[in-house]
């Protein structure tokens, strides 16, 4: 799992957001079209829903089962001890079930 089992309290101060130039926001397009066995990991994509194109970088956490469902292609993520990757969904194996377990 990529989560801690415990919620701590984060507090932020002097926080503020300004306005990058556009220099900056440079993301690749045309990422590979998501099927099974697809890793999951962190690209320059865009991640923003403002920009078209975002559907593929979407997911859901999906209460009933715990499962992050990828929107695009409705597959869930599913992790293996070292790496994540989309497969098909199937709420009975523990490897697609982001919850915490005591």
């Amino acid at each position: 799992m990529f989560a801690p089992c415990r919620w701590y309290a984060v507090q932020f101060d002097d926080f503020h957001v300004e306005r990058s130039s556009s220099a900056l926001w440079n993301p690749a397009r045309g990422c590979a079209k998501p099927s099974v066995g697809t890793p999951i990991s962190a690209d320059d994509c865009p991640r923003n829903a403002n920009f078209t194109g975002t559907e593929d970088v979407q997911f859901t956490l999906v209460a009933t089962t715990w499962q992050l469902l990828h929107d695009a292609s409705g597959l869930c993520v599913e992790t293996d001890s070292d790496s994540m990757s989309l497969q098909k969904c199937d709420s009975s194996k523990s490897s697609q079930q982001f919850r915490c377990v005591s």
